[in-house]
């Protein structure tokens, strides 16, 4: 299951780095220079976490918890910044998507702490 919840961060973080990328290099002015690259940071980490669920399940969980949280956060100025018309549908698919993840890496990380605790 931990690798699942990897495979989703990479997604959700290569499209949140592609996003960032495309504003520098092609700037549209939908967002700031800081947006574009806290997107990129933000999807590197996201990448990076993703990346940990194949190697470290059982920490990686708790590097997720904080980074989907700021997600979140980036995802709703985004909203603001690009005016997106159905900000409480398109807000509630990213706080699903999260808690999807959240639940696959939790399902990780208790299945490796049982893996570990019994010999």
């Amino acid at each position: 299951m931990s690798k699942i919840a990897g495979i989703l961060l990479i997604l959700f973080g290569a499209a949140t780095a592609f996003l960032g990328i495309k504003e520098v290099h092609q700037p549209s002015n939908l967002l700031t220079p800081y947006g574009a690259w806290s997107s990129i940071v933000l999807g590197s980490l996201m990448v990076l976490a993703g990346v940990a669920h194949f190697r470290a399940p059982h920490k990686s969980f708790l590097v997720s918890v904080p980074i989907l949280l700021a997600f979140q956060l980036h995802v709703y100025c985004i909203a603001l910044f690009y005016d997106v018309k159905n900000l409480p549908m398109f807000l509630g698919a990213h706080v699903l998507a999260s808690l999807l993840i959240l639940v696959f890496s939790y399902l990780g990380y208790r299945s490796s702490a049982m893996r570990g605790a019994t010999p």
